[in-house]
């Protein structure tokens, strides 16, 4: 379970990273 969550917070991470760079 606590894999899965880290997997998810780390994915959201990136998204952020993602659309920090858009902007």
């Amino acid at each position: 379970v606590s894999f899965l969550y880290e997997f998810c917070s780390l994915g959201k991470s990136l998204q952020l990273v993602q659309q920090a760079r858009l902007f």
